[in-house]
């Protein structure tokens, strides 16, 4: 069960660092953790002048995962520290402090952590949420810019693609932000074109009926979109169509095929990609009025950076009519810390033992 270690540190802004240490969060150990489709990270904090650092941490593979709360004491054995607080960014919805993963066989609940660990500052959080928690830690360098937009104070919205479609509101009260989850994931896919009108009845008939954003914007959309195009005669790789034979996903190989042009049907996919998942980032961003910025999250963007910054993304988000002008000053960032999800449990499991008005404002 024992997972590979790892060692991050978060630098975090001097603001932010000197409104900390002002606070007795600066003598405590945070335990965060990302709980998602692929993997399962998991990590001891501790605040020091430069900001947060690792003591322990781990990455397990989240199919062999039975019990999170197993795990979770597999990762405290023979460990010394006394958790203060703690939270856990899981792809999947909170209800009443439970949450059972999407595509996973298991529960957790915040009752019984709370008792393993002996503390009653533990939350659950979508996996999205904490991402969205993690925007105000994170440092400049931590985006890049597809739209500049306008600079301005308003609600904000969140899309991952990775394994699957994660998205995300962040509520604007006129002093702070509100991330509150949405599975805006499983929301209809609407075609805008005859290709992805062909898609959506390929697709249709493969789920039988229901076909949502996700099968289209995400890992298993691009796996999904490779099967439209080979059956539509577009010839694949050699070495793809081997991969296919030992391997259910083999987006990451389709999405480096299709940039690199080694492979006709990855390159037809990559093609319509990024125009799909601007579509769907100029939908939520009008939904939410995002007049704050859109920020693309998930382990997709930033390998596809070309992808998303040569015009096809920026096409599409701008594409929704009488609108266009709004969009036009929406600033679009994609974000480049790959654990920005346990940066965001982190500051959310900080929040539990800090007064409300005093974190927020940080």
């Amino acid at each position: 069960m024992n997972g590979e270690t790892f060692n991050i540190h978060f630098p975090l802004d001097k603001s932010v660092l000197e409104k900390l240490h002002n606070h007795p969060v600066k003598k405590s150990i945070i335990l965060a953790g990302d709980v998602g489709h692929t993997k399962t990270l998991l990590g001891l904090f501790k605040l020091l002048p430069d900001g947060w650092h690792t003591i322990h941490a781990r990455i397990y593979e989240t199919e062999t995962i039975t019990s999170f709360e197993d795990i979770v004491q597999d990762f405290l054995a023979e460990q010394q520290w006394e958790v203060s607080s703690a939270c856990f960014g899981v792809a999947g919805p909170v209800i009443e402090e439970r949450c059972k993963p999407t595509e996973l066989n298991w529960e957790v609940s915040v009752s019984s952590l709370r008792s393993l660990l002996k503390t009653p500052y533990v939350t659950l959080a979508n996996d999205l949420v904490a991402l969205g928690h993690s925007l105000d830690w994170l440092r400049s360098q931590d985006f890049l810019t597809i739209q500049k937009g306008k600079e301005r104070s308003g609600n904000r919205v969140i899309l991952a693609a990775g394994t699957g479609l994660g998205e995300c509101t962040l509520f604007w009260d006129g002093a702070i932000h509100h991330p509150s989850p949405t599975e805006g994931g499983h929301s209809d896919f609407a075609p805008q074109s005859e290709w992805e009108v062909g898609l959506w009845r390929f697709l249709s008939e493969r789920y039988k009926g229901h076909v949502s954003v996700m099968r289209v914007v995400s890992g298993h959309g691009i796996n999904n979109m490779f099967k439209y195009v080979v059956s539509g005669g577009i010839t694949p790789a050699p070495e793809i169509i081997a991969a296919r034979s030992h391997t259910p996903d083999i987006a990451p190989m389709i999405a480096k095929a299709g940039i690199e042009g080694s492979c006709p049907a990855s390159v037809e996919v990559m093609n319509h990609f990024p125009g799909l998942y601007g579509a769907e980032a100029g939908n939520l961003a009008l939904k939410n009025l995002a007049i704050g910025g859109v920020y693309l999250g998930g382990g997709i963007a930033p390998k596809i950076i070309d992808c998303l910054t040569d015009g096809r993304f920026l096409d599409s988000f701008l594409s929704k009519g009488r609108f266009r002008w709004l969009l036009e000053e929406i600033p679009i960032h994609i974000i480049l810390e790959p654990k920005a999800h346990l940066l965001g449990a982190l500051r959310r499991a900080t929040s539990l033992i800090l007064r409300p008005d005093n974190f927020e404002s940080s």
